[in-house]
């Protein structure tokens, strides 16, 4: 009797009544029809292309378009194509034919589209979307260029960095018409190729170029903005008219984003004494790490960069053929200037001044570690009031004087005068004074230009590029 009770007890264990969870899902195994997986059980459906309430069904209720494909099993990215059909699925097989139809598509399971290589003629505006826009092959292949007036793209609907394009050649933008606003006077067009306000996007390996705007921002006008520009070709964009703080390039508003490893070259302000040919910093804080910049030119001052009232974080950067001077800060900038290569600016390599009736303190600038060679006029320029410190930096062949400073002034130590022995694209010879010549910066940064770490001598070396031994 003892033995069949036993034996009864353990068939009363194996029933679908029994007590036994295998898979800890809270689900009897009797009652699971996956008794071993935890995450299939009678519960709600989720599309996973699993059958999670165990009805024989998979991802049922979720196929928003209703062409028997469960939502997340749709294709992400989403792919567009010059060749591309209005009745797409945006599939590789099928893809869409414009930029909208996908993004009308983007939902909880796939925020992602990618552009096929050709030439698309379609001005994308994100409206409220986490979007990732990019390109299947490259910017050298895939072209974004301005449906009739306006930007390119539009980024203002608090987007994260979730949010990005990635990729693509953006031209032909005019910009969009001002609100008013000190960032964006009415009268003018702004941010021909991006316009970016109050939102975080990413912007990577992109080229930005022949955007044209009458007022700030050719190539962008990024407002508000604390995402990053990384690896891009920015040139040939142009501001026309607005005639003071401009930005051919870039024009950065209140921002506190990062550009890095770009390249500038050949972008314009045009106005009268339009600041900023590649870029106008105003207010907020950007950092503008390890980028080239050749050939700019703004009508008023500061070729390469000018900033005014910003937090200065402007390292490991090389500037050649600025015009008129490569950069340019006034009234209350405060920050670090450092490890930049400046060469051949048709005037000065670095200039800072404020006006008469300014009553704040001035610029407050450690200006460290940086190579200024063959300037057309002065190597610093420094007019007004400032709270500078100019240490350890290297000037060599200005036309007129290396230094011309006209207030007070005391000089920081281990300047050097001398010629720097530097390639065209600023790279130093290994018998060039700067080469274990420089203060070390590792507070702020540890590597060069390159991303090659600091030092790699017995101590770091004077500009943007750290020579190997």
């Amino acid at each position: 009797m003892l033995i069949w009770l036993l034996l009864a007890c353990g068939r009363s264990e194996s029933q679908d009544t029994g007590p036994f969870d295998s898979d800890q899902d809270g689900v009897r195994d009797g009652l699971d029809c996956a008794p071993d997986d935890p995450n299939i059980g009678p519960g709600p459906e989720v599309c996973d292309g699993v059958d999670n309430d165990c009805d024989g069904l998979e991802d049922e209720g979720f196929d928003s378009d209703s062409d028997g494909i469960p939502d997340c099993q749709e294709p992400c990215p989403l792919m567009v194509s010059t060749t591309g059909s209005a009745d797409g699925d945006g599939s590789l097989d099928n893809p869409f034919a414009r930029v909208s139809q996908a993004q009308a598509r983007l939902d909880d399971f796939c925020s992602s589209i990618s552009l096929l290589p050709g030439v698309y003629t379609e001005s994308v505006d994100f409206g409220s979307q986490e979007i990732w826009l990019q390109s299947s092959q490259g910017a050298e292949l895939t072209v974004l260029q301005a449906e009739g007036p306006g930007p390119v793209i539009v980024v203002e609907g608090r987007q994260t960095q979730a949010s990005g394009v990635q990729g693509l050649t953006i031209r032909g933008g005019s910009g969009r018409a001002g609100d008013g606003s000190d960032a964006l006077p009415d009268a003018y067009a702004h941010g021909g190729g991006l316009f970016v306000k109050s939102s975080d996007p990413v912007f990577l390996d992109l080229i930005l170029e022949d955007n044209v705007v009458t007022g700030r921002g050719g190539g962008a006008a990024l407002i508000d903005w604390d995402g990053r520009l990384e690896s891009s070709l920015i040139q040939n964009n142009q501001s026309t008219d607005y005639p003071q703080y401009a930005g051919g390039g870039l024009f950065l508003y209140d921002s506190a984003g990062q550009v890095s490893g770009c390249t500038f070259q050949s972008n314009q302000a045009l106005g009268e004494d339009a600041d900023g040919g590649a870029i106008m910093q105003w207010l907020g804080g950007s950092e503008l790490v390890g980028n080239h910049f050749i050939d700019n030119l703004a009508v008023g001052s500061g070729g390469a960069l000018r900033s005014a009232d910003a937090e200065v974080f402007v390292v490991n950067n090389q500037l050649r053929g600025s015009d008129p001077e490569a950069m340019r800060f006034s009234y209350d900038d405060v920050g670090l200037v450092a490890n930049n290569t400046i060469q051949d600016s048709v005037l000065d390599g670095i200039r800072s001044q404020t006006s008469g009736s300014y009553v704040g303190t001035g610029p407050v600038l450690d200006i460290a570690n940086n190579v200024i060679t063959d300037s057309g006029r002065y190597g610093l320029y420094v007019t007004g009031r400032h709270r500078m410190t100019f240490r350890s930096n290297l000037i060599w062949a200005s036309a007129e004087a290396d230094l011309e400073v006209t207030e007070d002034w005391e000089e920081g130590p281990d300047n050097l005068y001398a010629a720097p022995a530097l390639s065209a694209e600023g790279v130093p010879d290994a018998d060039s004074p700067v080469v274990d010549a420089g203060l070390d910066m590792s507070r702020w940064f540890t590597q060069d230009i390159d991303g090659t770490e600091r030092p790699l001598g017995g101590a770091w070396d004077i500009g943007a590029v750290e020579l190997e031994p």
